[in-house]
């Protein structure tokens, strides 16, 4: 069974798309990469990164089950829509009915950020970890919180937006604006601003925060930690709210300041706050996103062919794997 169900992760950071395939027991198969084509429609460029995936295959595929694409800012759980000040180019209400036509299989949508999270909390820095958060800096900036093992959306899929936070240094957030706040400081495009203020060389970003941290030169060393002190002001908000005990920071900037970083955001947070928190870089050696894309449409596939107890236990483990057993046998004896 598992070598012949699959499911996709996209991911569309970066101007590509990127689709990883993997059959039901979590091997990745395929993967395939487009470059975002502003003369087509994004639903039929999905699809044909989809396609080229399957293609790759040495036997046709006799179920593509799932398909779960990386949202690029916070979405509408019901519509598939960016909410305002997330704009991506070729996202539109026509997008999701797009993209069920094209595919003709169970679509959903996940923010970029919860996808990282869920790929940390099940292969990287917070495996073995029941409450964790994943700090997302990147282009936007976000963060996935995970409870007692459960990743938390919220009432209205807005949970771990810490890039809206009103901090000191920031201009205010504006309604229905990924601008402001959080987000001002430590975007890819503030990063950048700030390692120009400190004399740094620019570039991509995730290459001018990796050269820093290596480097030991003053204006390196001055701009890494001015960096490292405006993170911790969000790492302190996630902390006061959830006392998550473990942030991962992940996304371009996160991972390429690596635990240089880490450790000068975990100095600042301790003159800020006297809970005991890890701050420990992202671990996963892959695109946390499509990874976490892969997982999600793991966790919606087994659910539908073996039901509930494999999901369980993919999630938690044979306890609960167990525990689920029984209940159905409780079930079907009543």
């Amino acid at each position: 069974m598992a070598d012949y169900v699959h499911v996709a992760g996209v991911d569309l950071r970066g101007g590509t798309i990127h689709v990883a395939l993997a059959d039901l027991g979590g091997a990745i198969v395929a993967e395939s990469r487009r470059t975002i084509n502003p003369d087509h429609t994004l639903a039929s460029l999905i699809r044909r990164a989809v396609a080229d995936a399957v293609r790759k295959l040495d036997r046709e595929v006799s179920a593509l089950h799932t398909v779960v694409v990386a949202a690029p800012g916070f979405i509408n759980q019901n519509t598939a829509e960016l909410l305002p000040g997330y704009e991506f180019p070729g996202w539109d209400a026509e997008l999701l009915p797009g993209l069920i036509d094209a595919l003709d299989v169970p679509i959903a949508f996940e923010n970029e950020a919860d996808l990282a999270g869920t790929a940390e909390l099940h292969h990287g820095a917070g495996a073995g970890r029941r409450d964790l958060a994943v700090l997302w800096l990147d282009r936007s900036v976000g963060a996935s919180v995970i409870l007692d093992g459960a990743l938390r959306h919220g009432a209205s899929g807005g949970s771990g937006e810490v890039g809206k936070l009103a901090l000191p240094g920031a201009h205010l957030p504006a309604p229905g604006r990924a601008s402001g706040g959080f987000h001002s400081l430590v975007s890819s495009e503030a990063v950048l601003a700030l390692a120009a203020d400190h004399g740094v060389e620019t570039g991509p970003v995730a290459e001018v925060v990796a050269r820093a941290c290596e480097a030991d030169d003053m204006a390196s060393t001055s701009f890494v930690d001015a960096l490292a002190a405006r993170i911790a002001l969000g790492a302190l908000g996630l902390v006061a709210v959830v006392d998550p005990g473990l942030i991962v920071m992940s996304g371009d900037i996160g991972r390429a300041g690596a635990s240089v970083l880490a450790d000068r955001v975990a100095a600042h947070l301790s003159t800020l706050d006297a809970t005991v928190t890890d701050i420990v870089p992202s671990t996963l050696p892959d695109n946390p996103v499509v990874t976490g894309a892969v997982l999600s449409a793991l966790h919606i596939a087994r659910d539908d062919v073996f039901g509930s107890s494999s999901r369980l236990a993919a999630a938690y483990g044979e306890e609960a794997e167990a525990a689920a057993a029984a209940e159905s046998g409780a079930e079907a004896a009543g």
